[in-house]
C-alpha cells in the first residue's frame, strides 16, 4: 500500500506532464501472482463548437479471472476546458456485475448542465469532474 501512495505522490510532484496532447497511461494492478484488473487513461486534443478541449478517456476492467466473480467494464469520457480543466461534457458507461448505467451530460451557453436529456442543473462559476481534477495542472 505504501508503494501506491509513493507512486501517486511521485506522479503529482514530478510526473505531471505540462502538455497532455496524446498522453497515455496504462496501469496494471498486480499483487504477487494475483492480477485483479487494469486501467487505461488517454488524453487527446479535441474541439467542440470551436472550443479547445481535452478529451480524457478512462477504461477500467477486471481480469478474466476476476470476471467470474464480479466483472467490471467501465468507460468514462470527459471533455474539459484546456485552460482550467472545467467540465464541458461527459459520458459514462458503467458495467459492474449486474449493475449497468449510462449517463451523459453537456454544458449549455447559459450556465446550465443538461444530464441525460432530462435533468438540468443551473450553476455559477465552473463545474469540475473528479477525473479532470486528477489532471488539473499544479
Amino acid at each position: 500500500m505504501k508503494f501506491i501512495y509513493l507512486f501517486i505522490l511521485n506522479f503529482f510532484l514530478w510526473g505531471h506532464p505540462k502538455d497532455y496532447d496524446n498522453w497515455y497511461l496504462y496501469y496494471n494492478v498486480e499483487y504477487g501472482w494475483f492480477n485483479p484488473g487494469e486501467a487505461k487513461i488517454k488524453i487527446e486534443n479535441q474541439s467542440i463548437l470551436n472550443e479547445p478541449l481535452f478529451k480524457i478517456s478512462v477504461l477500467l476492467k477486471t481480469s478474466e479471472m476476476l470476471d467470474y466473480v464480479y466483472p467490471i467494464r467501465d468507460t468514462i469520457d470527459v471533455w474539459v476546458n484546456k485552460n482550467n480543466f472545467s467540465l464541458f461534457q461527459f459520458q459514462r458507461i458503467i458495467n459492474e456485475g449486474n449493475y449497468k448505467r449510462y449517463t451523459k451530460g453537456i454544458k449549455t451557453i447559459n450556465n446550465n448542465f443538461i444530464i441525460n436529456d432530462k435533468d438540468t442543473i443551473s450553476y455559477n462559476g465552473d463545474l469540475f469532474d473528479s477525473i479532470s481534477l486528477i489532471f488539473y495542472p499544479l
